[in-house]
């Protein structure tokens, strides 16, 4: 397989977990920061530039931990004072 197929491959992945992730966060703000990143590094990714693409492979998997954290870490309580506030 070549390297861009497996770049491409991959990218399709990490770029599904990280919809996943996307869907999981509580503030709407959140989600939509995250949606048009993943848009913006589609874009990039379409590049035929096998340098670009192990960039933008570099940047997904550095993305992916900073989603897990935010996951992990939203203040879901402080998230439903501000709704309620509203």
């Amino acid at each position: 397989m070549l390297r861009q197929e497996l770049l491409d491959e991959e990218f399709e992945c990490l770029r599904r977990i990280a919809l996943a992730i996307c869907q999981t966060l509580g503030r709407p703000k959140d989600r939509e920061i995250c949606r048009s990143t993943l848009e913006e590094l589609v874009r990039f990714h379409q590049s035929p530039s096998i340098r670009i693409k192990e960039n933008v492979h570099n940047f997904m998997v550095f993305y992916l931990k900073v989603l897990r954290w935010t996951q992990k870490n939203q203040p879901l309580d402080l998230y439903r004072q501000w709704v309620s506030a509203s």
